[in-house]
């Protein structure tokens, strides 16, 4: 999870030789544990794939089909074998072969999902429709739609990671009390109700906070970096998916 930005190497650099992706793009050559880590993150990153499929106008159970099918077929197909190394992102190549599947599924799409060849998704239709309701802005394209659903997954994800680490340091009120005002910055009254509850100085929380909030970033830019393939790309994909939640 390391993604230090060190002088590239060929292309890589050691921070990045094991990322999730660089193991995906391995996968082309055969490796299993890139056909693996290409499963891991099809499962991380099924929901953006569903809004996408929702908001090219397909019903809930279609776009259940699809999104399943999808997963069936990138994984049975070695469509990663096609990926383009010097693009960088996962997220790219999914879109890429997410359109090109829609384009030419039918009944592929209920064959592969029903055929028992690989694992399927697990789709939680409330999960989705709460993204797809909280999306609301019926302007937005669906690779907007996409993108920003990919955004918020990610920092679902890092939140869930940081929730984790706290559960696992016997720190589980306190993260559910501060995560709250986490990211915005918590005020003098929120400060001080805080250290009353937990029996700190207004200081002691405030050292806290930050130090939770500059550990929620680490994860948040490591969750990224398992997605790109270098440090160029890591800096680019953090500026683009920001940008998507603020469109």
């Amino acid at each position: 999870m390391n993604a230090s930005e060190s002088h590239p190497r060929d292309g890589a650099t050691p921070a990045f030789d094991t990322t999730r992706w660089t193991l995906v793009l391995r996968a082309g050559k055969g490796e299993e544990s890139g056909h693996t880590a290409l499963a891991e993150l099809c499962r991380a990153y099924w929901l953006p794939l569903y809004v996408y499929v929702r908001r090219r106008g397909h019903s809930a159970h279609d776009a259940e089909d699809l999104t399943q099918g999808f997963f069936a077929d990138i994984l049975s197909r070695g469509a990663v074998g096609r990926a383009d190394p010097a693009r960088g992102r996962f997220r790219t190549f999914l879109l890429t072969a997410l359109t090109n599947y829609l384009h030419n599924a039918h009944d592929q799409a209920q064959t592969l999902r029903r055929g028992g060849q690989v694992e399927k998704l697990s789709i939680d239709a409330h999960e989705a429709s709460a993204v797809l309701a909280q999306l609301g802005d019926d302007s937005l394209s669906p690779d907007q739609a996409f993108d920003r659903s990919w955004a918020t997954a990610l920092l679902d994800h890092a939140m869930r990671q940081l929730r984790a680490e706290q559960e696992r340091l016997g720190k589980s009120r306190w993260f559910e009390r501060v995560w709250p005002h986490l990211l915005a910055r918590a005020d003098a009254g929120t400060q001080a109700a805080l250290a009353a509850e937990f029996g700190l100085t207004r200081n002691a929380v405030a050292v806290a906070m930050h130090r939770l909030a500059t550990r929620y970033r680490e994860l948040v830019r490591a969750e990224v970096a398992e997605t790109v393939s270098g440090p160029a790309e890591l800096r680019a994909e953090q500026r683009e998916l920001l940008g998507s939640l603020g469109g």
